[in-house]
């Protein structure tokens, strides 16, 4: 019993010293807030205390009882012969110091990578205004863009000349090359095709990739509201502009959709370029279900041999579907090459979901190995799930090689849901190192996701 009670004792004595050095380090924090309180009162600045964590864009607002900036009381109702008094400001009318700009700065970088609308509402109420240039040293990458757009937006979002004027007199570099990305993003929607003349008109020394950056932004933005515009630019920045396809492919989707006879007339008065081939491309796309001789038709008359077999590649599934002998007899008259390539994938795109195995004959017949690969894939990933039996016994029968273990890897995907033992036994009869061991990983890391659901 006495030693029960000694024991006991000792649990006491050390909780008790616990406690006290708790209340001791509690105290200090205090000490140590209250200092810090009374430096940012000192400076004019009544400052909330945010959560450091510019990952998350709502992120919450930490208060420790310090209440956050609020704007001044309304003046209380007055006789009309009286005027109303001014409300007070927020700020004093000390004189800033060094550490009360640094707060400040700390302020705006917070406000504009955290969530810019909310916060930048509690700057203004602490009389706290950001221009352009705070912008540009306080962010970095696609913040910089947003966070332009907000703040000229909260000014009003009616000077774009003082906008341009500021990106135009920055000095050459990088920091001017993100103020045109920024401008861009931010005006693109106000008047696109004046946005564009003043980008075509920088001169030479601010680079390619900043302007033609801003210029995909603004031409897809003019691919939208002014499409007859949009036209005219893509054919001013030429085939060879990396973007020209896509925008064009914008461009054509829109007249197909409206009116086919009138998007077919409109198409072949067109002069060969990018704007022409994407409405090729989707002419065939749309005629493809309905009358896939005429959409073949279409696709043939593609300059570009890259679109010609995206084209080819797109309508063939729908052909194939629709006409199966008559798609595979055209294919067979094929030389060997892209084209018949880009062909092949098309045909195995349609087969697989209703005859998988008919498509993984046709795998063997494509020329080019990353093209075979990559239709190797899509059968054997859409063939395992519904008889992986059959598909087992067609991958066992391939000679060991670079192929079979391509085609391993994607069985052991396949059957990582339903059935993770199985899926990791295939995954570790890949012969090729790195391919097994990427294997073994993803199929982990799909079966522990899986689990856990």
């Amino acid at each position: 019993m006495k030693a029960l009670n000694k024991h006991s004792n000792r649990w006491i004595a050390a909780l008790a010293t616990v406690g006290l050095l708790s209340a001791g380090v509690l105290a200090a924090w205090n000490r140590h807030l209250a200092a810090e309180i009374r430096r940012l009162d000192r400076a004019g600045l009544s400052v909330p205390i945010f959560v450091d964590d510019f990952t998350d864009s709502h992120a919450a607002t930490e208060t420790f009882d310090i209440p956050l900036p609020h704007p001044p009381p309304r003046p209380a109702q007055r006789p009309a012969q009286e005027t109303p008094q001014p409300a007070p400001s927020i700020r004093t009318a000390e004189p800033a110091t060094d550490q009360s700009d640094s707060d400040r700065r700390s302020l705006m970088q917070l406000a504009l990578q955290n969530d810019p609308r909310a916060r930048l509402a509690l700057l203004r109420s602490m009389d706290i205004q950001i221009g352009f240039d705070d912008v540009l040293a306080l962010t970095d990458g696609r913040q910089t863009s947003w966070a332009l757009a907000t703040v000229f937006n909260e000014s009003g979002g009616k000077d774009s000349a003082a906008l341009l004027a500021w990106a135009e007199g920055l000095p050459a570099g990088d920091d001017r090359q993100r103020a045109i990305q920024a401008v861009a993003h931010a005006l693109s929607r106000q008047d696109p095709v004046a946005l564009a003349n003043w980008l075509w008109n920088l001169p030479e020394s601010d680079g390619d990739r900043g302007r033609d950056q801003a210029l995909t932004t603004t031409l897809r933005r003019m691919a939208s509201t002014h499409p007859e515009d949009a036209e005219q630019w893509l054919e001013k920045m030429g085939a060879d502009w990396p973007q020209a396809s896509s925008i064009a492919a914008q461009l054509v989707r829109g007249r197909v959709q409206k009116d086919m006879n009138e998007a077919a007339d409109w198409a072949n008065a067109l002069a060969n370029g990018p704007l022409r081939d994407a409405a090729f491309g989707q002419l065939a796309l749309r005629l493809a279900a309905q009358a896939p001789d005429a959409a073949l038709e279409w696709c043939m008359a593609i300059e570009n041999d890259t679109a010609r077999q995206t084209a080819i590649g797109q309508i063939m599934p729908h052909w194939v579907r629709r006409q199966p002998e008559e798609a595979a007899t055209w294919i067979e008259t094929l030389p060997q090459g892209a084209m018949k390539d880009a062909s092949v994938r098309g045909l195995i795109n349609g087969l697989v979901n209703t005859s998988p195995e008919t498509a993984a004959l046709w795998v063997d017949t494509i020329e080019n190995r990353g093209q075979r690969r990559a239709a190797l894939g899509t059968v054997v990933s859409r063939w395992a799930r519904t008889d992986p039996d059959r598909t087992a016994e067609w991958i066992n029968g391939m000679p060991t090689g670079l192929v079979k273990d391509t085609a391993l890897q994607h069985m052991a995907l396949a059957l990582t849901r339903t059935d993770p033992e199985a899926a990791m036994s295939w995954a570790r009869s890949i012969q090729n190192g790195t391919m097994r061991k990427q294997a073994v990983q993803a199929v982990e890391t799909r079966a522990r996701h899986s689990r856990r659901r």
